[in-house]
């Protein structure tokens, strides 16, 4: 439980917020996109460690589902941050993801912590409206332990 008063001060620096949640859980921080709780739920975490979540959602290299001008987005490693930059990329600032990225992101909470591969085609057909071709769900890798993201969605 975090308790958001509307700043958030760390190195000198301040976040502040227009709204105040009070006490506050995770699922409420997504909710409220509470920046205050989302950088008391990751002070504690290095610079390292918070890198490799971000990777771990997807973030910060390509999705290769053959798109036309699809990018890796920016995601610089920790050697190239600032002192500002722990406080900045938990709230999306610092880094430039594209829309496949999000939703790819979002698999992991709604499939029980597992990352999954989007596809934009389910199926083709035939001419005869026959499934020709069902591209199967992969899943690429367990990104939160069993039961977390209904926690963060509850």
């Amino acid at each position: 439980m975090f308790f958001c008063d509307g700043v958030y001060e760390k190195y000198g620096e301040k976040v502040k917020r227009t709204g105040i949640h009070g006490y506050i859980n995770i699922s409420g921080i997504f909710r409220a996109s509470c920046n205050d709780g989302t950088l008391q739920a990751t002070e504690n975490v290095s610079k390292d460690d918070l890198y490799d979540y971000i990777k771990q959602f997807g973030f910060g290299t390509s999705v290769d589902i053959g798109l036309t001008g699809e990018n890796a987005g920016i995601l610089r490693s920790p050697g190239n941050w600032s002192l500002r930059s722990k406080m900045a990329i938990p709230m999306g600032q610092e880094i430039s993801v594209n829309a496949v990225q999000i939703v790819k992101a979002a698999t992991v909470f709604l499939n029980d912590g597992i990352l999954i591969e989007p596809k934009i085609i389910n199926k083709i057909y035939d001419p005869n409206n026959l499934t020709e071709i069902k591209f199967k769900r992969k899943e690429l890798r367990r990104v939160l332990k069993p039961g977390v993201s209904q926690k963060v969605l509850d």
